[in-house]
């Protein structure tokens, strides 16, 4: 597995990489009442923006098998940035708004080790890693965690919020 950063995305790749991204994204839209992942117009915005960092995870013959989206809090329209500049004065937050490997590729070692190498750099940064995590895929912050171990990053990890969604289904 090679991993890197990617400067410029190619037409080619982004139809590809979303390919990727909403076949890992797109089955968790009917598991939350939240939104799990970018519309392909929101992707494609996300990918061109110049503050938008992307690191890929490639096979030996450049396929893609994994890709994580890291930018300011400022960049994404659910998240406060006042929430983090009040928290974390004068740090660098950085936001994962997304980390996924392609489902042909899962169930091995490469979300833990795709992990594991952002949080070296991360670590190298001295960043506030930020993301988010729906209940139900609660496994990721366990993988993620063991990555910074793994990576012997020295942190903390916490949970700084957390929102629940309501119905009252009315009956006639």
């Amino acid at each position: 597995m090679k991993l890197e950063q990617v400067i410029d995305v190619e037409s080619g790749q982004m139809d590809s990489w979303w390919g990727s991204y909403h076949s890992a994204f797109g089955p968790l839209e009917a598991m939350s009442s939240c939104r799990q992942s970018f519309s392909r117009e929101e992707f494609v915005a996300v990918m061109v923006n110049p503050k938008a960092e992307k690191f890929v995870a490639l096979t030996d013959d450049g396929g893609l098998i994994g890709l994580a989206i890291v930018v300011p809090p400022s960049e994404l329209t659910w998240i406060s940035p006042g929430f983090y500049a009040e928290r974390f004065p004068g740090r660098d937050v950085r936001y994962y708004g997304a980390i996924h490997v392609d489902p042909a590729h899962q169930g091995g070692r490469h979300f833990f080790d795709f992990c594991k190498w952002l949080a070296k750099m991360e670590s190298e940064r001295g960043s506030v890693v930020a993301y988010d995590v729906a209940a139900f895929n609660e496994v990721v912050t366990k993988v993620v965690v063991a990555a910074f171990e793994a990576a012997e990053a020295v942190f903390e990890h916490q949970v700084v919020s957390t929102q629940e969604y309501h119905v009252i289904d009315v009956k006639a």
